[in-house]
């Protein structure tokens, strides 16, 4: 991914790992497993980053994409870990009250919202064989909406 052009599905993966001070999946420093690379590249293609509100969104998200067939056991972790506290997972401490934050509930309802209007569930399939890809083009062939204001 390190080596794919500029604005490609791998080229924002990496930036986001970098962003956020993450080693890059299969690196001799990186102790994140490639099992996490595809929830990662999830992040990107729906543009959010890794706060818990974001967390939470991105499931509710993943699981409307999925017409509510997959991806329910996902949002009950980011509930259970940045909700309610109570999902202990190595790394991260849990929150309490993610979505009592201001803007969280419409930003979660917006989730649900751009997941409904995705054309098929954009957290399934081979995510390496599109990182060449532009970003843009991954997003539209499953139909992600941008973000609202």
């Amino acid at each position: 991914m390190q080596a794919c052009a500029a604005g490609t599905l791998g080229a924002e993966v990496v930036e986001f790992y970098r962003r956020w001070g993450f080693p890059i999946p299969g690196t001799d420093d990186s102790a994140i497993g490639v099992s996490l690379l595809t929830h990662d590249i999830d992040h990107v293609l729906a543009g959010y980053d890794t706060s818990p509100s974001d967390e939470i969104a991105l499931q509710a998200m993943l699981l409307a994409a999925s017409d509510f067939e997959h991806h329910f056991s996902g949002l009950m972790a980011a509930l259970l870990l940045s909700e309610a506290g109570a999902l202990p997972f190595p790394g991260i401490d849990p929150v309490v009250g993610a979505l009592g934050r201001v803007g969280a509930p419409e930003e979660l309802a917006d989730a649900f919202a751009r997941g409904r209007a995705c054309t098929s569930d954009f957290g399934d399939g081979d995510h390496l064989a599109l990182i060449d890809e532009p970003l843009e083009s991954v997003r539209a062939r499953y139909g992600i909406p941008a973000r609202s204001a």
